[in-house]
């Protein structure tokens, strides 16, 4: 990933300090692993682990049918329901711009000769999923930014072994036992010195009273959403398909 010196100094400070703050101190706040947009007022949560497409998806909802972006990877969460756009830049990879034209475009505009050629090669040696950069989303999006909105509809997506789309509407309380596992794996290096600290006897916070209060704090916001659902989407469904399952969805709602 190339980051530019002041880039570098920003990602250490909310990746190393940010970050760990809001995790183990958030109390009425928590980090959510999800991509978020926002049509009319609400915001649209697709919390889910790597490489499910969320990410995708969101770019697909924000180019293509009028939503405007939240966030990507990671969004902050409020116990009475609000989600806000979150410091940390979007993270591109060369299958997110796949049939984005338009969006391809601006990411490349203000990329330098060196840097394109450095991407180019990368994603042709090494795949759709070679090479990355971080970008500014207001660089992307302009004004169809957001920064906070409250909750309405919250979608788990997971890739697994079924043959079609298939929505399962589940309770606050489930979709936050899945959203805390996700959020604890996801930040397994500070679990890990968490516990170090718990076996000397000086942790600020152990562990359980951490996932306690986590999942505690998204089972609250997700009780205000409209929907919780669970999507499972077939390993093969590419993203297109994902994109008219989950606009159909959300227009059912």
């Amino acid at each position: 990933t190339f980051l530019t010196p002041r880039e570098q100094r920003a990602y250490s400070f909310i990746n190393g300090v940010l970050e760990s703050l809001l995790l183990f101190f958030g109390k009425n706040t928590c980090l959510l692993h999800a991509s978020v947009v926002e049509k009319s007022g609400c915001a649209i949560c697709f919390p889910s682990t790597g490489g499910t497409g969320k990410t995708t998806l969101s770019l697909l909802l924000v180019t293509r049918h009028g939503f405007r972006w939240m966030a990507d990877d990671m969004a902050l969460l409020t116990g009475d329901g609000r989600v806000s756009l979150y410091p940390r830049y979007i993270m591109m990879y060369p299958y997110n711009l796949q049939g984005l034209t338009t969006l391809s475009r601006t990411f490349f505009r203000r990329r330098n000769m060196l840097d394109r050629i450095h991407w180019m090669v990368k994603a042709q040696i090494n795949g759709p999923k070679g090479v990355r950069r971080r970008v500014p989303p207001n660089m992307l999006f302009g004004e169809r930014l957001v920064k906070t909105a409250p909750i309405s509809q919250v979608f788990f997506l997971v890739r697994c072994p079924v043959l079609g789309f298939q929505q399962e509407d589940v309770l606050p309380r489930r979709l936050a036992d899945i959203c805390t596992h996700v959020i604890l794996a996801e930040y397994s290096h500070y679990i890990n010195y968490l516990r170090y600290w718990e076996a000397t006897g000086f942790a600020p916070i152990t562990v359980e009273i951490l996932r306690a209060n986590l999942s505690d704090t998204y089972e609250r916001a997700f009780a205000q959403a409209m929907k919780c659902q669970l999507i499972r989407i077939p390993v093969s469904a590419t993203p297109a398909m994902l994109e008219e399952f989950i606009v159909k969805v959300i227009e059912d709602a």
